[in-house]
């Protein structure tokens, strides 16, 4: 991600947004964290819609199931774990989720956000009314949606 995002910086002028959905929306926030080396000033907004902030948690309710072919360990979730990093500051972080999502998205939106404001991040949150995972993706297609006004406002 950190390669495709300065390949883009080479090539193109100006401020740059990053928007990403669920597995996307993660490596979007982690964008945001003091590990990833990348051309910082371009970044301006990053859009995270519907993603996990927190791996551990993944790693503890996933370890019967889904974790025997991820093999995410305790070590590994929290190095890929954005609430576990330092955020950087100068770039705005937006976690949007939908009303209708499960409640576990819904807790991992707001949590991100209140950690790295204590850390001096600028970041929020937002919740879309009935959406849910996969619903909202389809206001990125709509210029008149909430999350296509949210995506093109104003600078900061």
């Amino acid at each position: 991600m950190v390669s495709a995002v300065n390949t883009l910086a080479d090539i193109a002028s100006g401020p740059m947004r990053l928007a990403g959905h669920s597995a996307g929306g993660h490596l979007v926030s982690r964008m945001m964290c003091g590990t990833r080396r990348c051309l910082l000033q371009r970044l301006h907004v990053l859009i995270a819609l519907c993603r996990s902030a927190d791996c551990m948690i993944c790693a503890r309710c996933c370890r019967l199931k889904k974790n025997a072919s991820w093999k995410l360990d305790a070590d590994e979730a929290a190095a890929e774990s954005a609430i576990c990093h330092q955020p950087r500051t100068g770039i705005e972080l937006v976690c949007v989720a939908g009303g209708d999502e499960r409640p576990e998205f819904i807790r991992q939106n707001g949590i991100l956000p209140l950690v790295w404001q204590g850390l001096g991040a600028r970041c929020h949150t937002q919740l879309l009314a009935k959406e849910d995972h996969f619903s909202i993706i389809a206001q990125m297609m709509d210029p008149d949606s909430q999350l296509s006004r949210l995506i093109d406002s104003p600078l900061a």
